[in-house]
C-alpha cells in the first residue's frame, strides 16, 4: 500500500539468508485503514527444498501497534 513490492523483497530477503521488511498493509482489526494500510513488519528465510532444487520460502509477519 505503501509503494513497497514486499512478497518480492521477502522473497529477495530469504534468498539471501533471511531479512526484515517493513510495509503497510490493511489491517482487518482496524477500521478505516483500507486505503493507507497499517505499519507491519515481515520476515522471511529459505532453505532448500527435499528431493528438489527449488528453494522453500517460509515468511511470517506482525502489524506494529503505535499504542
Amino acid at each position: 500500500m505503501n509503494g513497497i513490492r514486499f512478497v518480492y523483497e521477502l522473497i529477495k530477503g530469504a534468498n539471501a539468508g533471511g531479512s526484515f521488511v517493513e510495509y503497510y498493509y490493511d489491517d482487518p482489526t482496524v477500521e478505516g485503514d483500507e486505503e493507507t494500510g497499517s505499519p507491519k513488519i515481515g520476515y522471511a528465510t529459505g532453505f532448500p527444498g527435499p528431493n528438489t532444487d527449488q528453494m522453500v520460502v517460509v515468511g511470517s509477519g506482525i502489524f506494529v501497534a503505535d499504542d
